[in-house]
């Protein structure tokens, strides 16, 4: 996983942190958390959204979940599967 496209320092070992304890306590595949289209999405929505942001605990979680199911859905990119009411990868990180 390459973290790097996320420039804040702080916000990248967050979310590092984040997907470590999600992979540890078995709530995310690692199929899922090695996508790389996940995390290169992840930095682009920091970035664009939160450019100043430099911790995730600054911002509310709904929030945030909600405006990142925005920016995913403006950028063409599903929230959930086709065909299934299961959230999709981009979208599953999260919860």
């Amino acid at each position: 996983m390459k973290f790097e496209v996320i420039k804040q320092p702080v916000l990248r070992n967050e979310i590092k942190y984040y997907f470590f304890k999600r992979l540890t306590e078995y709530s995310i595949s690692p199929e899922t958390a090695w996508r790389g289209y996940v995390i290169n999405s992840l930095g682009l929505f920091f970035e664009q959204q939160y450019p100043t942001l430099v911790s995730i605990t600054d911002i509310d979680k709904e929030v945030m979940l909600r405006n990142y199911k925005k920016h995913l859905i403006k950028r063409g990119k599903p929230i959930i599967k086709k065909g299934r009411s299961m959230n999709s990868d981009f979208v599953r990180v999260f919860l």
